[in-house]
């Protein structure tokens, strides 16, 4: 079996990833696993250098999992950020939250997923979003949840377009190679 070029590149983000973490004083735990549905390491490299070269005060995470235990870990060290974490599944909240840093600037919310119609075709998206973040200013979207689906995946991202965004952001769509989250984008 032949490795393929995506493959071979995933091997080298996580050996940048590792290198780049390698004696950060905010990341106290290294155990990260990217497989399966996991944030690959490449995803992760790139959310690392945004936190650690940006340094956003408020942060949106759409879908608990191995970015949030990065995020958790930066916001737990870092006293004027924060982190509201939305996530459809309790019992995925229930079992992961061992594996993060727990702050009282990092709040996890479970949120239901619902079925809606844009722009004709089916789609989902977290319920009532806005009702989570009021009138927060975000200068850091990360957007990888809820679980993907075949036409405007993670559509919530709209509703906070108008309204949340800091001056200066960034917006993160992962899995934005999928045809889902490329009519989002």
């Amino acid at each position: 079996n032949k490795l393929q070029h995506s493959d071979i590149s995933e091997i080298r983000y996580a050996h940048l990833f590792a290198n780049s973490i390698d004696g950060v004083s905010w990341v106290t735990s290294k155990n990260f696993s990217c497989s399966g549905a996991a944030a690959n390491y490449s995803f992760l490299y790139m959310l690392f250098k945004i936190l650690n070269d940006v340094e956003p005060s408020m942060i949106l995470e759409c879908g608990l999992g191995q970015s949030t235990k990065l995020l958790s870990q930066f916001v737990a060290t870092h006293s004027n950020s924060f982190l509201i974490t939305l996530e459809e599944s309790k019992e995925w909240c229930d079992y992961y939250s061992k594996y993060l840093i727990d702050s009282p600037r990092f709040f996890i919310h479970v949120n239901p997923v619902v079925s809606i119609k844009h722009k004709g075709f089916p789609a989902t998206k977290y319920k009532d979003v806005k009702h989570v973040v009021g009138d927060k200013k975000f200068n850091l979207i990360v957007n990888d949840g809820p679980c993907g689906s075949d036409f405007y995946s993670r559509i919530h991202i709209l509703d906070l377009l108008a309204n949340n965004l800091a001056d200066d952001f960034i917006i993160i769509i992962d899995d934005v190679e999928r045809s889902g989250e490329k009519q989002t984008m």
